[in-house]
């Protein structure tokens, strides 16, 4: 018997009366409605942000304009109107810190006031992102003349180091004024376009993968370490089968989680403990229905 999708995603939310039955489904299937689900929930998270991300950019691009004017983007670089050597801290915001560096020989405002682990360094030939780590190093990806990518990591102290490092890199090259990367910058539309993209790709690989290396892990162990009175009972098949539909529950508290990002908790233990937990109940209920326990002598026989 070949059930549908939304029944299955129905019955799964509402107990686990339904695990018995989707131990038919065809692998091929059940894989699917794990995809399906996976894509559904990524744009429910996604339509639920972007109007958040979106006020964020303006924002951010009101603040940009407030410090700098208009930039513009010549072969000589990425330049603000208002003064261009002139280096600052635009701003610093829970999300992201934007500091310009017009002049690397002039004094360096202080990078990384700790509001945020992640931050924008804009000189005109040169774009650099870095991200602070758990040993308070940081990752670095820049961009250079629009064209060169570098990943590199650097301590906290080299930071400063390191920005006129990537700086001297540029030399005297020319800036590709058609750079995509650089364009984005200097205009919002591309930047919320950009954004939408990339957090659309970012929400599903971060549910997909979680939920499906559970899948499989908890599939390996259970059909080679499983119970014994579900020994040649259960496979690999029918373990990977009941974990794609044990995730769909999970998936969904999972995807509240990443849409409301509530500040207890983070989402590989949401997703680990309601994983875990569901599987555990379902598992239970499983081994009642395939071995149920012999029945107890009556008194007195």
């Amino acid at each position: 018997m070949k059930l549908g999708f939304i029944h299955i995603l129905i019955e799964t939310c509402k107990g686990t009366a339904i695990y018995y039955h989707v131990l038919r489904q065809s692998v091929p299937r059940a894989f699917l409605h794990f995809l399906v689900l996976c894509i559904l929930s990524t744009g429910a998270i996604w339509l639920y942000s972007l109007p958040s991300f979106n006020r964020q950019i303006n924002t951010v691009y009101e603040k940009i304009n407030a410090s700098c004017g208009p930039v513009t983007l010549t072969e000589n670089g990425l330049l603000p109107t208002k003064d261009p050597k002139t280096n600052r801290m635009i701003f610093s915001m829970p999300r992201l810190e934007l500091t310009y560096i017009g002049d690397v020989k002039s004094e360096i405002p202080k990078i990384d006031i700790g509001l945020t682990e992640a931050g924008i360094i804009w000189m005109p030939k040169v774009i650099l992102q870095w991200n602070r780590r758990e040993d308070n190093s940081y990752l670095l990806y820049s961009v250079t003349n629009g064209i060169s990518v570098k990943f590199q990591v650097c301590e906290k102290d080299q930071l400063v180091k390191c920005l006129k490092e990537a700086n001297l890199d540029a030399g005297k090259d020319q800036v590709d004024t058609n750079s995509l990367y650089l364009n984005m910058l200097r205009n919002p539309l591309f930047t919320k376009i950009s954004v939408a993209i990339g957090s659309f790709i970012g929400f599903f690989i971060l549910l997909f993968l979680q939920y499906l290396f559970f899948i499989l892990m908890v599939s390996l162990i259970f059909s080679a370490l499983g119970s014994r009175r579900l020994q040649g009972k259960l496979f690999f098949r029918d373990y990977f089968v009941l974990n794609c539909y044990i995730a769909f529950p999970c998936i969904l508290i999972s995807a509240l989680w990443l849409a409301v990002q509530p500040p207890f908790l983070n989402f590989q233990w949401i997703s680990i403990l309601s994983f875990s937990i569901y599987f555990m109940i379902v598992m239970s209920r499983i081994e009642r229905w395939l071995a149920p326990p012999p029945p107890e002598n009556e008194p007195g026989e």
